[in-house]
């Protein structure tokens, strides 16, 4: 029986005591939406009663003034999945207490949904994110419908909304994302602590990622990955824009003869950004010749500060800030750097003559003794997409089977692995971890290894090493993964 018939026979039940419930109801009522159920009981129970006779199922967003219509598609979050974000939208900050949350999907008129959610009345707490054919213009967020008779707001200088009575909080994270968050009366006070908390992890690493080989380690606090504009055939320059409260930070790349060297490149900048030299600049990335001044940008408050350089023939970039952000703009360009070249042998093969269980590039700090090293392997077993990658391990073990109740413990590279989001997906039940060392790391039960945990983080772009063990080495196998280092 579909289970939004089950609900309203539920409603059903508690507007007239003469019905009887099915046995497994209760069962059912726990998995669903107390709040929604509670807008049911409002729908009269002669609604429900023709619904019933006729069998016909109503779409939720019909009975009741639903606040966020995707909620009756909401079922237990998948055990593998990462219950602090929605999709791709972490949740840096939640109240404490909440329980394992409900995941849904759906859609709101021309708007995809999707929905993460703890709890029910009082104390519910929901994520949503909008997205795909989002209107454009001053009056954008107010067009979509989606919270009527809302107030203005801001989040981290975005442009939302805030329902009249504080709970629902809606805005445009990006162009084409729209992010909300709606709790019950218990957590009024934390509806934009939890909002300022979503964040959107740069795929191409942290702090303002990286474009065309050039990586931004520094940007102010309080500017957040706002888009990303690849280059077209009018337009062929490729944009990176940060905002928020703290500014406004805007990186390009000009590619072709545009930016043939550095004079062709400041006559183009010219002619399309209004670019208007200043002085002349110290080499950026040590060797690039530059130029500083600003641009003609609309929309900036003023005249944007802006650095252009020449990498190399047919390369150039342009970084522009916010007028008054000429301190950031310094620190930005000091923190520049490029994407290196490895400068180890983590994804060596083996040297010839020598026994493919060598991990070149890896110093694996000391073993337990009572360990035996073993055979290496070239697969893991856990991998989602082994064909994606390359593997090469190394085990020991006390000379039992793990079934016989013996320890075994391993140590292995993956190459092929660029960011921090594709190690994420190399293990579909992985779950994110504690960073190891600093760098970005997943962790997941492997039930080869007797429900052993396992640990692989992203030692630096392209490689990512893991370290597994069975359940009574999981303490020396974290010192391991603390104490391995790479072989330059």
């Amino acid at each position: 029986m579909p289970r939004l018939e089950d609900e309203l026979r539920a409603a059903m039940a508690a507007e007239t005591a003469g019905l009887g419930a099915a046995p497994d109801l209760a069962d059912r009522v726990v998995r669903l939406s107390r709040r929604r159920r509670r807008r049911l009981l409002t729908a009269g129970t002669a609604l429900v009663a023709a619904v019933l006779a006729a069998g016909t199922v109503i779409p939720g967003q019909l009975i009741g003034a639903q606040r966020d219509p995707v909620a009756a598609a909401e079922q237990p979050a998948r055990a593998d999945a990462d219950l602090n974000a929605v999709e791709d939208v972490e949740a840096r900050y939640l109240p404490a207490g909440l329980g394992a949350p409900l995941a849904g999907s759906g859609s709101a008129g021309k708007l995809d949904v999707a929905t993460l959610s703890w709890g029910s009345g009082d104390g519910l707490v929901r994520l949503s994110k909008y997205k795909k054919a989002l209107p454009a213009g001053p009056g954008r967020i107010t067009s979509l419908g989606l919270i009527p008779g809302g107030k203005a707001a801001s989040i981290r200088g975005r442009p939302g909304l805030v329902s009249p009575d504080g709970l629902d909080l809606l805005w445009h994270e990006r162009d084409d994302v729209v992010l909300r968050v709606t709790v019950g009366a218990d957590h009024r006070d934390e509806l934009t602590r939890i909002a300022e908390g979503l964040w959107f992890p740069d795929p191409t690493g942290s702090g303002g990622g990286t474009l065309e080989g050039v990586r931004i380690a520094d940007l102010p606090d309080g500017v957040y990955l706002d888009r990303e504009v690849p280059a077209s055939s009018t337009e062929p320059v490729t944009r990176k824009e940060w905002s928020g409260q703290g500014g406004r930070v805007r990186l390009s790349v000009v590619r072709g003869e545009n930016a043939a060297d550095l004079d062709a490149l400041r006559t183009w900048l010219e002619r399309t950004d209004g670019f208007e030299a200043v002085r002349s600049r110290e080499a950026v990335l040590r060797t690039a010749p530059a130029w500083e001044g600003t641009t003609g940008e609309k929309g900036w408050g003023g005249r944007p500060r802006a650095v252009l350089w020449h990498d190399r023939p047919g390369l150039g970039f342009l970084l522009e800030v916010a007028p008054g952000m000429e301190k950031a703009l310094d620190e930005i360009i000091a923190g520049l750097g490029r994407d290196p070249e490895p400068d180890d042998r983590l994804c060596e093969a083996p040297a010839a003559g020598k026994a493919a269980d060598v991990l070149p590039g890896v110093i694996v700090p000391r073993i337990p003794e009572r360990l035996t090293a073993g055979a290496g392997f070239t697969d893991l077993e856990s991998l989602s997409e082994p064909e994606k990658v390359t593997v090469r391990g190394h085990g020991w073990s006390d000379e039992r089977s793990v079934e016989e109740g013996g320890s075994a413990l391993s140590v292995g590279v993956v190459c092929g692995v660029a960011t921090e989001r594709e190690l994420r997906a190399l293990v579909g039940h992985a779950r994110r971890a504690a960073p190891v060392r600093g760098r970005p790391a997943v962790e997941w039960v492997n039930e080869l290894y007797g429900g052993g945990r396992f640990v692989m983080w992203l030692e630096r772009p392209g490689a990512a090493i893991f370290v597994g063990a069975t359940p009574d080495l999981e303490a020396e196998a974290g010192r391991i993964a603390e104490e391995i280092r790479r072989e330059r």
